[in-house]
């Protein structure tokens, strides 16, 4: 956690939004622990159980973090919808992703994690965006 202050911008705790980082107790220490807030509670990875999300871990938060956006990060207008957006999924070599962007002019808001088939994408992608496209 030493390292953590050069990446991140600290806030109030009561400042926190889903997406922040944030450092919390277990026990009786001040920060032994960091994870990403949500809506529901941290997500968190232990040695014993993996990557999960807990919502009991919320009354321990100690500090709270925002990760800075870089010069030139597109966050799209504030009153996005999923209606509004275009997502196209490409092949590459490591299988097919998507490209989201602004439907109304192209601007580029999100990348997808790549997915082992063009079915698997459509399969992930289809419930969330009523505009798909398909390149070949």
């Amino acid at each position: 956690m030493k390292t953590l202050p050069q990446h991140v911008t600290p806030i109030a705790i009561s400042d926190a939004r889903p997406g922040n980082i944030v450092t919390y107790r277990v026990g009786k220490k001040r920060a032994a622990h960091v994870g990403i807030l949500t809506d529901l509670g941290i997500i968190h990875a232990w040695e014993h159980c993996g990557v999960t999300e807990s919502p009991d871990h919320i009354r321990s938060v100690t500090s709270a973090w925002a990760i800075p956006c870089p010069s030139g990060c597109e966050t799209g207008p504030k009153s996005l919808r999923l209606d509004d957006c275009l997502a196209v999924i490409y092949p590459d070599p490591n299988g097919y992703y998507a490209e989201i962007s602004l439907l109304v002019d192209g601007s580029p808001l999100a990348r997808s994690r790549h997915y082992t088939s063009q079915a698997q994408a459509l399969a992930m992608l289809d419930p969330i965006y009523s505009n798909i496209e398909t390149v070949e």
